[in-house]
């Protein structure tokens, strides 16, 4: 059985080339999108991951852009509503806005970029699982976690398909929010092994 999860993770890390962009190693997952079987079996491996916790979870929320790509036929296998986190001036009836740091330049050039959440997104109560492609300094999914909590819901899971171990996101995430598990399906191990 770890063979074959294995097999498709490698199958899955094959489609997503690493590119210098913005000055960080970035992870295509254009390649990803090319490829419906590895796109379905990232899908399937996603939802594998979820469904011992899917009872608990009342939405997913999706981060802008790439977590719009994976979230939604997770949301969907699970059965569960879906709402956007996006970034400032992308979509009306904003009720929350939250600043971060990220490790790039962000839109405004000053390393600082903005992530909103429409009105009734989240109810006071709601149990969610936040979905992004990355994982890195952490930036991007604490500003979603803190405004899930700001609507009075609760994040039980983040989900990220590639995580950059290096850059410490999962330790400051942990710290700040310890009741909220961490999951990436890819590690940069496999990039790694592909190159040898």
């Amino acid at each position: 059985m770890a063979s074959q999860e294995d097999a498709r993770l490698r199958q899955v890390a094959s489609c997503i080339p690493i590119a210098p962009f913005k000055g960080v190693a970035f992870y295509d997952v254009g390649g990803l999108l090319a490829s419906p079987e590895a796109f379905a079996a990232c899908i399937d491996l996603l939802v594998a991951y979820c469904e011992p916790f899917a009872d608990r979870i009342t939405s997913i929320g999706c981060f802008d852009a790439r977590g719009f790509l994976v979230g939604p036929p997770v949301a969907m296998r699970l059965k569960k509503k879906i709402f956007m986190l996006r970034k400032p001036n992308k979509m009306p009836r904003v009720s929350h806005t939250v600043r971060y740091g990220k490790e790039y330049t962000g839109d405004d050039k000053s390393g600082d970029d903005g992530l909103c959440i429409q009105e009734g997104a989240v109810q006071s109560g709601d149990v969610v699982l936040l979905i992004d492609d990355l994982l890195a300094t952490g930036g991007t999914m604490g500003a979603g976690i803190d405004l899930v909590k700001q609507c009075g819901g609760e994040v039980l899971s983040c989900v990220c398909l590639i995580e950059l171990g290096a850059l410490k996101g999962r330790d400051r995430l942990v710290q700040t929010h310890p009741n909220t598990t961490f999951f990436n399906l890819l590690s940069e191990d496999l990039w790694a092994a592909q190159t040898q």
